[in-house]
């Protein structure tokens, strides 16, 4: 019973896609592998094909969008500012033990069935028949049940709700995972609730390297040097001769 739109190019199928998030304005974006491969490539994609209003895929409104790619994915979580994202692969690493993490073996350990994968070469020859492309739809549906019903499983949004009520952070944090940031915002409310004013946390920098006798300073900055040339190892070296 389900509604399949056609698209004649990337650029209009992304256009609806940001108009369906907009219009169903959810409040928490749920992905397996979302934070370090799916968001990434989406947000990618928006930017090349210059889809307007791809701040839609967040609450704040933007013109600018910021630099993807880091580890941290700071500039997807940044891009989707206002609603959380829940990555059942982060989740999963928290709260059970696999031998791997990937959509398959979690299908298979926690919902005890096996999900059929399609390598990503074959997508492309899907695209020749209406029954092949139907059939890839239908694996695109079975995915994404399979994700929800593993974030169900877990209870992912309950414990989290719940770690955060004791930690006192963010939600949004949270399902992010790093738990020495809980530890330090639990140790923060202790030493609030016993009057203890906490000291500002230290960024630790790397140190500037020092100039040596042959670098040369660029206009006067000391931060902009050019390394001179280094002498050779082995200078005055003796070379023998082989013996034939």
């Amino acid at each position: 019973n389900l509604k399949v739109e056609v698209a004649a190019t990337e650029r209009t199928l992304l256009g609806f896609f940001l108009a369906k998030v907009h219009k169903i304005d959810p409040d928490i974006l749920v992905g397996h592998n979302i934070c370090g491969f799916e968001l990434e490539v989406l947000l990618q994609r928006i930017n090349v094909c210059k889809v307007p209003y791809w701040s839609k895929i967040g609450r704040l409104r933007r013109s600018n969008m910021p630099k993807l790619g880091s580890r941290s994915g700071f500039g997807e979580r940044n891009a989707t500012c206002g609603r959380m994202i829940c990555d059942v692969e982060i989740s999963a690493k928290e709260l059970i033990h696999c031998k791997s993490y990937h959509l398959s073996e979690l299908v298979q350990q926690i919902l005890k069935t096996e999900r059929i994968v399609i390598p990503a070469e074959n997508i492309r020859n899907m695209y020749s028949e209406s029954s092949h492309l139907l059939y890839l739809l239908e694996h695109i549906w079975k995915d994404a049940r399979f994700i929800l019903q593993i974030m169900c499983e877990l209870n992912v949004l309950p414990l989290a709700l719940q770690i955060t009520n004791i930690a006192g952070n963010i939600m949004s944090r949270t399902l992010m995972g790093g738990r020495s940031e809980r530890n330090e915002f639990l140790l923060l409310h202790a030493f609030y609730e016993n009057n203890y004013i906490v000291p500002d946390k230290q960024i630790f920098r790397k140190p500037q390297q020092k100039l040596g006798d042959e670098d040369e300073e660029v206009d006067g900055d000391t931060n902009k040097y050019k390394k001179g040339r280094k002498k050779a190892a082995y200078a005055g070296g003796l070379v023998l001769d082989p013996k034939v």
